[in-house]
C-alpha cells in the first residue's frame, strides 16, 4: 500500500492485529503514534504533571501513578514492563501486543517469547555493537567519511601521560569520551583546554569508575571549533530517508556547574540557511551511513551528530545513536503540523514489517524544507542524591510576563501551535507530580521538563535567544524554587 500521508498510515496500522503500545520513561517521549495508531497507548514509568493532559488524546499508564510513589531504580524498559501490574495491563490487551521502544535489550528479547510480545526495536546486539564509539570510528574510515582526529585507547595508558603529550597528538584543546558510558546527552565527556583540566579530569578517574561504571576505555579527538548539530535519518527497504540539519543547542547558560561538557538541551529549527555546500555534503555523509546501516540489517531510525565548520563548509560526524534521538518526538510533531509524513511512521513499518511503499525521493524533498520551533531540557542539576522537594506546575502555554523572570499560564496545549513567540512556551514531560515528598535522584542530568517554542531559539551561531534562557530559568526556579 502507498504511503503519502497520516491518512494512509492510519490505514496501514488500522490493518495490522493486535494492540500497540509504547514503552518510555515519560508519557509524552511516545506522543507521536498516537496520531496514527488507533490501538495506541503509552506504558510509562513517570508521574508527571502533564499525564491528565495527555489522557486526553491517548490512554495511559504510568507506574508511578499505580504505585503512588516514586520509582527511583530499574528506569529502563525492562524493569518496566517486567513490573507486575504492566504485566497484567500487557496481558489483557487484545493480541498480538507490539512494543514500541526507545532501544532495545537482550533481557526482552529473552522474555517477549514467553509474553507472546512483539518488539518494534532493532536487535538488540546490533543495536550495542553499533553504540560502540570504537564500531564508529571503524565505520567512520571504511567509508573515507572526514575524521576528527583522534583514537580509542585504554583508559590506563590516557592517565599515564601529560597533557603536554596528549595536545602534542591532538591540539591544545582536545574531548575526551568515556567509551563505557553509553547513555549519551554529553554523560561522560569532558573537554581539556589546559593542564590544570587535564589533571583535574585525571584525579576524577583514578578509582576508573565515574557515573557507577567501570570505565575501560577513551576517546580523544581534536576540538574542532563549529557548530553542533544532528541529522534524523530512517533506513528502510526503500532507500535513506534524511532530515534537514538541525542545530543542537549544547551547554545551555542556564546549565551551569556540570562538571562534564557538550551537555545536550535541545534543538532549534530555523530556516537560516547552511549553505549549499554544507547541506550537499552532510546529506552525502548520511546517505553513506544510512546504506552502510542498511548492509548490516539496521532499519528504522537512527540519528548523527554533526560538527559544522561554517567558516571552511566542512561538516565532520562525531556520534552515531542507533535508536530514537532527543529530537523526537518533536520532529515529528514539527513534521505533521506541516502535513509531512512523520519519519516515526515509516520506522514502525519497518520495524514491523508492513508491506508498504513510498516515494523516497519526494519524501526526502519534503524533510527538507524548513521547520520552525525549538526545544529545551530542564535539568535538576543538584548533586545526586540530594533530597529535593518539588513543587508541582500546570502543565501547558505559559507567557514570560514583565523584567522579573515570571511567567503566566494561559491555557492547557500539548502542541506546537499554541505558543506565539519567543516569549511564550509550553511545558511538557514533566515535572514529577509527588507534592509535600521528597525525591532524590542519582543523576544531575535527570529531567524536569521539556519546554517546546513555536519560533527557533538560537540565532544563526547556536547561541540561545534571552527568551528562551528566560523561560528556562523561570521553570526550574518555579519547580525546584
Amino acid at each position: 500500500m502507498p504511503l503519502r500521508d497520516i491518512a494512509d498510515a492510519r490505514a496501514l496500522f488500522g490493518s495490522i492485529n493486535g494492540s500497540f503500545v509504547g514503552v518510555g520513561m515519560t508519557a509524552f517521549s511516545r506522543i507521536t503514534p498516537a496520531h496514527f495508531i488507533p490501538s495506541y497507548r503509552i506504558v510509562c514509568h513517570k508521574k508527571s504533571c502533564d499525564l491528565d493532559l495527555l489522557k486526553k488524546t491517548v490512554p495511559v499508564f504510568s507506574l508511578e501513578e499505580l504505585v503512588g510513589e516514586p520509582v527511583n531504580e530499574g528506569l529502563e524498559s525492562v524493569s518496566l514492563i517486567s513490573h507486575p501490574m504492566v504485566r497484567e495491563l500487557l496481558a489483557g490487551l487484545a493480541g498480538p501486543v507490539h512494543l514500541i521502544l526507545y532501544q532495545n535489550y537482550p533481557a526482552l528479547e529473552s522474555i517477549k517469547g514467553e509474553m507472546g510480545w512483539r518488539l518494534a526495536a532493532n536487535p538488540s546486539a546490533l543495536r550495542l555493537k553499533l553504540a560502540d564509539r570504537r564500531f564508529f570510528r571503524e565505520m567512520i574510515e571504511k567509508l573515507a567519511l572526514p575524521a576528527v582526529p583522534g583514537a580509542v585507547i585504554p583508559l590506563g595508558e590516557f592517565l599515564s601521560g601529560s597533557y603536554g603529550y596528549w595536545s602534542g597528538l591532538f591540539g591544545k584543546r582536545y574531548v575526551v569520551q568515556l567509551v563505557d558510558i553509553i547513555q549519551g546527552g554529553g554523560r561522560g565527556t569532558f573537554f581539556v583546554t589546559d593542564p590544570d583540566s587535564h589533571l583535574s579530569l585525571c584525579r576524577r578517574l583514578e578509582e576508573k569508575v565515574w557515573r557507577g561504571v567501570t570505565i575501560n576505555y577513551v576517546s580523544l579527538r581534536s576540538f574542532i571549533e563549529g557548530e553542533a548539530a544532528s541529522i534524523a535519518l530512517c533506513v528502510t527497504k526503500n532507500g535513506i530517508l534524511v532530515s534537514r540539519i538541525q542545530r543542537q543547542v549544547i551547554d545551555a547558560p542556564y546549565c551551569d556547574g556540570f562538571v562534564e561538557s557538550g551537555i545536550f538541551c535541545g534543538h532549534s529549527w530555523d530556516d537560516m540557511s547552511w549553505g549549499d555546500r554544507v547541506n550537499s555534503e552532510a546529506k552525502r555523509q548520511s546517505l553513506a551511513i544510512g546504506n552502510y546501516l542498511a548492509g548490516l540489517g539496521y532499519r528504522g531510525i537512527c540519528g548523527i551528530d554533526i560538527l559544522v565548520d561554517g567558516f571552511n563548509e566542512s561538516v565532520f560526524v562525531l556520534e552515531l545513536n542507533p535508536r530514537y534521538t532527543g529530537a523526537f518526538p518533536m520532529l515529528s510533531l514539527l513534521q505533521m503540523d506541516r502535513g509531512i509524513l512523520p519519519m516515526e511512521a515509516v520506522h514502525l513499518l519497518e520495524l514491523l514489517s508492513v508491506p508498504y511503499s513510498i516515494d523516497i525521493e519526494a519524501l526526502n524533498e519534503a524533510y527538507m524544507e524548513p521547520l520552525r520551533g525549538g526545544h529545551l531540557i530542564v535539568f535538576v542539576l543538584t548533586a545526586a542524591g540530594r533530597p529535593l522537594s518539588l513543587k508541582p506546575i500546570n502543565s501547558g502555554l505559559y507567557e514570560l510576563s514583565g523584567q522579573n523572570g515570571n511567567a503566566a499560564f494561559l491555557r492547557e496545549c500539548a502542541s506546537f501551535n499554541g505558543p506565539e513567540g519567543l516569549g511564550q512556551f509550553v511545558v511538557l514531560e514533566g515535572p514529577p507530580n509527588f507534592e509535600g515528598r521528597e525525591l532524590v535522584f542519582n543523576d544531575n542530568l535527570a529531567r524536569l521538563c521539556r519546554l517546546m517554542f513555536s519560533s527557533p531559539i538560537t540565532d544563526a551561531r547556536g547561541r540561545l535567544s534571552q527568551e528562551a534562557t528566560a523561560a528556562a530559568r523561570w521553570a526550574y526556579k518555579a519547580i525546584v524554587g
